[in-house]
């Protein structure tokens, strides 16, 4: 089952890893930029050092693109850094990150203006760590020109945690929101990467480990988690056994003009093993009905 997460329950995993567990949050910001790596260079040919532009707020999402301009930087990308706040406005674990993306020389452009921001030249890889699962509301005129410049552009997206824009709670997209390739998330799915329509903008999802122990994760106190098809185990079917051992089903549905919702209601049942199943609809359509289920 895929774990799903709220928000506020994302940051008390985080705030119980660090502070009861001991795992300082500039290791977890280290896991989840590595996390982000390593994704991206799944997907993209960095053998010709592609321009690569690093959109960073100034919260913990900001930081963990801090790292990533590091690693990718390291990896021979051609990295800028772009903010709309100098190094020294970062805070805590960011700060740390913001101190080592300037002594390692990594290019850094502060942007204060839309005029500026359209006059970059065009990236071939962006990776939008602006907000990440602390994004409520609506965004400023800074950041909407940020996200329309990303939005606008041909290169591959990346974002981290989630798509800039977008409240991880709810699949309501109430702004202007990044349109990702891929959204690289941590830990556990939040409840806007699987519904529509934030969906849309998420991409390829891919959830990657950051040292949060798995029976934190597993805990009880989450008890949100998706379905996936590995998860689903049928009973063993003996080859002689008769439909009268796996269940009645009784199916009411249908009306004159409306059948196809009671046929195809009939046949999934069919499908997923039921046994002995029976379709009630009105006598005004039980012929289209029974023609269709022969």
């Amino acid at each position: 089952m895929l774990k799903i997460l709220s928000n506020e329950e994302m940051r008390s995993l985080d705030d119980k890893t660090i502070n009861e567990i001991g795992i300082p949050g500039v290791v977890l910001m280290e896991r989840a930029a590595q996390g982000c790596v390593d994704a991206l260079l799944e997907q993209v040919d960095a053998s010709h050092y592609p321009l690569t532009y690093v959109f960073a707020g100034k919260g913990n999402n900001g930081g963990d693109g801090l790292v990533i301009a590091r690693y990718l930087q390291e990896a021979n990308f051609h990295v800028h850094i772009l903010s709309t706040c100098e190094p020294d406005e970062y805070k805590g674990d960011a700060a740390v990150n913001a101190k080592i993306a300037k002594k390692m020389k990594i290019p850094w452009n502060i942007i204060k203006n839309e005029e500026e921001l359209f006059k970059l030249p065009q990236p071939q890889i962006i990776i939008d760590a602006l907000f990440g699962t602390g994004f409520s509301g609506s965004l400023k005129e800074m950041d909407a020109n940020i996200v329309k410049f990303i939005n606008s552009s041909s290169a591959f997206v990346l974002s981290v945690d989630i798509p800039s824009g977008i409240n991880g709670n709810i699949p309501v997209v109430e702004s202007d929101a990044v349109k990702a390739d891929l959204t690289v998330t941590m830990a556990a799915a939040k409840k806007a990467h699987l519904f529509y329509p934030a969906r849309f903008f998420v991409g390829e999802l891919q959830i990657t480990e950051i040292g949060i122990p798995g029976y934190e994760l597993n805990n009880s106190h989450f008890p949100v988690n998706l379905i996936e098809e590995k998860d689903i185990i049928f009973p063993l079917r003996y080859e002689n056994a008769h439909k009268y051992k796996f269940g009645r089903i009784l199916i009411i549905a249908g009306s004159y003009g409306m059948v196809g919702a009671a046929v195809m209601a009939a046949k999934a049942a069919s499908l997923i093993g039921g046994g002995m199943i029976h379709l009630a609809v009105p006598a005004s359509v039980y012929e289209v009905a029974a023609s269709q289920l022969m």
